[in-house]
């Protein structure tokens, strides 16, 4: 069953007003011993342009899709594993991933509680992903240009 709703969410100092179809979203790893689901809109689609997002995608930039951590649960999770790294902000990037093929899947920012950063790439249907925003474009490589309209920040989004 689906049905729109409107959201509005806050990040940084940008609200996403959102009208989208509240629909189930299924995801995981290459080899598929990792797996998980959404329920309902994201809050934002950004892509990243930070050193460790390229690191951990091995490409140009990562395409990041934000869910509240009560719209997302495992479903087959025996193969999770994460790394931590620090981020920015002084918090800690908590980096999931499946321990088996080593897809990238997810990224918990503690300068984001309550928020789950999925890699769009481990969707199994990313066709409605359009980013509005990039951030930390100051380490945007040649090759991570599009031809996207959007709203660029030279690091993470403006924080209060």
């Amino acid at each position: 069953m689906s049905f729109a709703i409107k959201i509005k969410y806050y990040v940084g100092n940008n609200f996403f007003d959102r009208e989208r179809i509240m629909e189930k979203k299924n995801g995981g790893c290459l080899c598929g011993e990792t797996r998980y689901q959404l329920e309902g809109a994201a809050v934002a689609e950004i892509i990243c342009h930070c050193a460790d997002c390229k690191k951990q995608t091995g490409s140009s930039y990562s395409v990041i899709a934000g869910f509240t951590q009560d719209q997302f649960k495992w479903i087959a999770d025996k193969q999770i594993k994460h790394f931590e790294t620090g981020g920015d902000s002084g918090g800690s990037v908590k980096r999931f991933f499946c321990g088996e093929c080593g897809s990238p899947l997810l990224s918990d920012a503690s300068a984001t509680p309550g928020l789950y950063w999925i890699k769009t790439g481990s969707l199994d249907d990313s066709s409605w992903v359009k980013p509005s925003m990039e951030i930390y474009a100051k380490d945007k490589i040649q090759s991570g240009n599009t031809t996207l309209e959007l709203q660029s920040y030279q690091n993470g989004p403006p924080r209060n």
